[in-house]
């Protein structure tokens, strides 16, 4: 069963609009440096406990892992609306 326009264009914006949300999401996550490069911030002015620290910074690490896994899959699907193939099993 194929997709109406409708559907595919309502399925196009939700996708569009979870990229974005995405990619916001991820930025958050992101410091941008004076040497050019963009990093995971750190939270070591947050706390002095590394411990702390050091989970903290891990959830980032696997908020922005789960984040970047998420966006690929959404770019996917994206993909597949352009060849026409989306919703075909």
């Amino acid at each position: 069963m194929s997709l109406s326009a409708a559907e595919l264009a309502h399925a196009r914006h939700q996708l569009e609009q979870a990229l974005s949300g995405l990619r916001d999401e991820l930025e958050s996550h992101r410091t941008h440096h004076t040497d050019g490069g963009v990093h995971i911030r750190t939270h070591r002015d947050e706390t002095d406990d590394d411990a702390v620290v050091e989970a903290l910074n891990q959830q980032d690490i696997h908020a922005v892992q789960r984040g970047a896994h998420a966006l690929a899959e959404v770019q996917a699907a994206l993909a597949r609306l352009s060849a026409g193939t989306y919703g075909q099993c």
